[in-house]
């Protein structure tokens, strides 16, 4: 009995916490994010969550639903991540979407995951403090229409500062 009361304070303290983007689009604080693109008929939801350990690990979720009556092809799309203050591997590149197309009534997600290594002993709230992400969307076309780009601005919520 003791073994998993000792096992399980190590694996509860061994954990970090997440703490999630705010996105602030539209005067909007928002932990998920919902916007409607009503020309071409496509719901994005969207969020994003970090965590703080020896360094920090982000992870972005965006479901495009598709509920138009066209194909909507991601072969010519790709996402783009801009952090102003952690250098992620992915950070101001162009990521292409490798999914199937999206049929009518059907949706897709995209997950991206980053990570920064802590290699020089700085600490990792000083990167997170005065953050922004912002994520883009761009290049889906719905049968032969462009469809139009959506950009998501988000900022972390910090727990060592009131907000």
């Amino acid at each position: 009995m003791h073994r998993w009361i000792i096992a399980l304070f190590v694996l509860l303290t061994g954990c970090a916490q997440t703490y999630p983007y705010l996105v602030v689009n539209d005067q909007c604080m928002c932990e998920h994010y919902i916007v409607e693109d009503p020309h071409a008929s496509l719901v994005y939801s969207f969020n994003a969550e970090y965590r703080v350990d020896d360094g920090i690990t982000s992870r972005v979720s965006l479901t495009i639903d598709n509920r138009s009556t066209d194909t909507l092809r991601f072969s010519q799309g790709y996402v783009r991540v801009e952090s102003r203050n952690i250098p992620y591997q992915m950070n101001r590149k162009s990521i292409a979407l490798d999914l199937p197309d999206a049929p009518p009534g059907t949706a897709r997600m995209i997950a991206l995951d980053g990570r920064w290594e802590n290699v020089d002993g700085e600490d990792p709230w000083l990167r997170i403090a005065g953050e922004e992400l912002a994520v883009t969307v761009k290049g889906l076309v719905a049968e032969s229409r462009k469809v139009r780009t959506q950009e998501f601005r988000t900022i972390p919520r910090n727990p060592h500062l009131a907000q």
